[in-house]
């Protein structure tokens, strides 16, 4: 069944939850630009509202969809590290704000799961990170102790919506970082990618 509807319309939220047991909360602003009051408005009031009636609702497991880019870069590795809120990136501190509040608000019927995913690098919709390197005519040159740069794709996130949706015995929060089985650093994964073009560009001559 497909209830389509507004976030911020309060009846529709009523409408949406009605009879529900788990919410996916997949949805989000996709403008990562300085104005603060957009980002507010548009994900971080709807997203806060979410979640009050969902309590309301007695929902039992809420599955919010966050971001690997809210924490530190050299401690992305960790899923609990605290969100480091920034100056002029007003999406990654909304997201942080949702993963506080989400955490505060979780108790008994509800459970919750944050899934903060890795830098998207699928092609699928040409938004993703290789998509963007692959524009430039050659990609940064990287010295140095850099941070993490763990990737997913978009098969990855939805099995980790599934699986968290699904998962058993999960009482209070959980915040689990959704990316591959190793975590290399920048420098480590635009090395590797130069000689990947490197080689196909020497194959091509």
């Amino acid at each position: 069944e497909v209830r389509v509807g507004d976030l911020r319309d309060n009846a529709y939220l009523d409408r949406v939850l009605t009879g529900i047991d788990i919410i996916c909360h997949a949805a989000g602003w996709t403008n990562y630009s300085h104005h603060e009051s957009a980002s507010r408005k548009y994900y971080l009031e709807p997203t806060i509202e979410l979640i009050n009636r969902a309590r309301e609702w007695r929902v039992s497991r809420f599955v919010n969809l966050s971001s690997i880019g809210v924490s530190h870069f050299r401690q992305r590795m960790h899923d609990d590290t605290p969100g480091q809120p920034r100056r002029g990136c007003a999406m990654f501190n909304c997201i942080i704000a949702v993963e506080e509040y989400l955490k505060s608000q979780t108790s008994p019927p509800m459970s919750a799961i944050n899934l903060r995913t890795g830098i998207y690098s699928g092609k699928g919709i040409k938004s993703g990170l290789l998509p963007l390197l692959l524009q430039r005519p050659a990609l940064p040159l990287l010295t140095g102790d850099y941070g993490y740069l763990p990737l997913i794709d978009g098969h990855d996130i939805g099995q980790a919506f599934a699986r968290a949706a699904l998962l058993p015995n999960i009482n209070g929060y959980l915040s689990l970082n959704i990316v591959g089985a190793e975590t290399p650093q920048q420098k480590t994964v635009m090395q590797f990618l130069q000689q990947q073009m490197n080689n196909n560009h020497s194959r091509m001559i």
